[in-house]
């Protein structure tokens, strides 16, 4: 994809004018269409909405024809702009470099199978996988997101870039409340409490946001990216929680902020800290 070399002519589905194009991009158009049936306004649609969403909260400059030629190497503006409108199906190549530069899930680009950016989003029951993650990953930037509901379902997300980025969640949802968890549940709070701990003392840049609950779904579905959070509201309740030696006068003002759950919830974690944990937490 580093230069149109070998050409072939091809016409052009809207109004018949003949372009040049890569033979490759022309023979691997063709398996596409065999192969998966699919329309060129299938394309045009995922590929356009890709580009909505990679463009949320972007800096400058903006995903277009021309930025995203310069982007995967292709010295034909008018080639992208042509398959960002549908006037010509894009190759398994292109797809492929899109994919692969701007981190969106291949499969969904290709079938609209999974989500945008399904490969982003990984599945844990214990949130202290996060700190493994985190030593591995190296992210800049940190958000422990919060869902704005009575149990609090709360998620991580780490970034690197505006394209890449990783969110770590519970299928079943962590909870920073005692609302509505059992044994499991509330083993998980503690498993939260110290991941959240250690990015605290690790990580300068974590920031807590509150999301309505359809963001926190579609973020850990990865129907849309992480750079929705920078825009979002901060919460301070994680942060707020990591601070289980309150006086009364003190646990009376959370209470009337926050309410007798989030309360609760320390006291599960005060019940539940053993000295194996306090050993854990001196440690990080």
């Amino acid at each position: 994809m580093g230069g149109l070399l070998l050409l072939e002519i091809f016409k052009k589905k809207d109004n018949n004018k003949k372009i040049a194009l890569p033979i490759s991009i022309l023979n691997e158009t063709l398996e596409i269409d065999k192969s998966t049936k699919q329309s060129i306004p299938e394309y045009n649609t995922r590929i356009l909405e890709a580009i909505k969403l990679l463009n949320v909260n972007k800096r400058d400059p903006m995903l277009n024809g021309a930025s995203i030629a310069e982007d995967l190497s292709i010295e034909s503006i008018s080639l992208i702009e042509d398959i960002i409108n549908g006037s010509i199906m894009p190759s398994s190549s292109m797809l492929s470099c899109f994919a692969e530069k701007y981190e969106i899930d291949l499969d969904w680009l290709k079938t609209g199978c999974n989500t945008p950016f399904h490969k982003h989003c990984l599945t844990y029951t214990w949130a202290e996988n996060a700190i493994q993650i985190y030593k591995e990953y190296k992210p800049k930037t940190v958000y422990i997101f919060t869902a704005d509901v009575k149990e609090h379902f709360t998620a991580i997300a780490y970034q690197k870039t505006h394209y890449d980025f990783r969110i770590i969640h519970c299928e079943s949802n962590w909870h920073l409340s005692s609302n509505g968890i059992g044994g499991t549940g509330q083993n998980q709070l503690v498993s939260l409490y110290k991941t959240m701990l250690f990015l605290n003392r690790f990580h300068t840049f974590t920031h807590g946001k509150v999301v309505s609950e359809d963001e926190f779904f579609d973020l850990i579905t990865g129907k849309c990216s992480v750079n929705i959070l920078s825009h979002r509201l901060n919460d301070y309740r994680w942060e707020d929680l990591l601070d289980l030696n309150l006086e009364p006068t003190e646990i009376a003002k959370r209470k009337q902020y926050y309410g007798d759950d989030f309360i609760e919830a320390q006291n599960i974690i005060k019940s539940k800290v053993s000295k194996d944990d306090y050993d854990f937490m001196n440690y990080v």
